[in-house]
């Protein structure tokens, strides 16, 4: 069995899959800003306007955490999409909506599993909630905002770069 991640992230053989990745990681950054951590004392967003969180190790560990998640949903998507063009024989629209229509049952189920495993440690105060609130709101605002930017962003981008490379390959034979 081959190793998914390690063909896409590490060799890059592929330059829609590539480029889907490069566009996502700003993504990641997006969620975050939203509901996690500010870089000033003034920049407060939405759960910062009630405690500052302070950018320290268990912050840091939860944009690990968030950006694994959220390539391996859009890995999800596109290496289905590959396989039903490869497999079945399908043009790459079609493809794209079939793997979209039945992987995003399980990304809603890993992102829902997470941002509910999350919830307490950002909104529920007590002892040692102080210690996992960075991380908590990191990985709970990063995913529920770049599910969203994933599920509209990364089958937008793969149907462009699909469609470019088609046009090159028409143009290439006339």
């Amino acid at each position: 069995m081959r190793n998914t991640f390690h063909q896409t992230t590490i060799t890059c053989k592929n330059v829609s899959k590539m480029i889907n990745h490069i566009v996502l990681l700003p993504v990641v950054f997006t969620g975050k800003h939203l509901f996690g951590q500010s870089h000033s004392n003034r920049i407060r967003y939405a759960l910062n306007l009630f405690t500052l969180q302070a950018m320290d190790v268990l912050t840091m560990l939860g944009f690990v955490i968030l950006i694994g998640t959220v390539i391996n949903n859009a890995i999800l998507i596109v290496h289905q999409t590959l396989n039903n063009m490869r497999e079945g024989n399908m043009e790459s629209r079609q493809a794209l909506i079939e793997s979209v229509r039945t992987r995003i049952r399980p990304i809603f189920m890993s992102v829902a599993t997470t941002v509910f495993a999350m919830l307490p440690l950002v909104v529920f105060p007590g002892a040692g909630s102080e210690l996992y609130r960075g991380l908590g709101s990191v990985v709970l605002g990063g995913l529920i905002v770049s599910t969203i930017f994933t599920l509209l962003l990364i089958p937008a981008v793969f149907s462009l770069v699909m469609d470019i490379k088609a046009r090159v390959r028409h143009e290439k034979v006339v």
